[in-house]
């Protein structure tokens, strides 16, 4: 094993400033404790300013999937009537969650361009779009 730094110019594993390295290096704290109330109110702090929001943030110690269907199970209930725009692996795995957790799926596989084009389509359809949705690529319709 060689002491040098080797600067590696491939997608992974990625060099780690010295800085991130002195910090795993320092023993775990307490994941209740107030070092690490500190820390968490401090990484919400800092995702506020980079999003550039008031609004509350979650951070979801999980894989990108759990995400989702975390996402499904808060706020979808079975028979809930589901429009999944796919346009790529998680939006169709969100489509995929969706169904086996009871909602009625309708896939729409072709982008229709900007969203506001999608929504007035929708609307001939007697669809109602939140444009709120936090989920991009991914609208919940519900009957007008």
């Amino acid at each position: 094993m060689t002491d040098r730094r080797v600067f590696l110019q491939i997608p992974g594993p990625t060099n780690m400033p010295p800085r991130v390295l002195e910090a795993i290096s320092r023993p775990l704290i307490n994941h209740r404790g107030p070092e690490f109330e500190a820390l968490l109110r401090d990484c919400v702090a800092g995702l506020k300013r980079v999003y550039k929001t008031n609004s509350d943030v979650i951070i979801f110690p999980g894989s990108g999937s759990g995400g989702l269907e975390a996402a499904i199970v808060n706020t979808l209930s079975p028979g809930d009537r589901v429009l999944s725009v796919q346009h790529g692996v998680f939006s169709e795995r969100f489509g995929i969650i969706a169904a086996a957790h009871g909602a009625e799926v309708e896939r729409l596989t072709e982008l229709l361009g900007i969203l506001s084009v999608l929504e007035s389509s929708l609307a001939g359809l007697g669809y109602r779009v939140d444009p709120g949705s936090a989920v991009r690529g991914f609208l919940r319709a519900t009957e007008m």
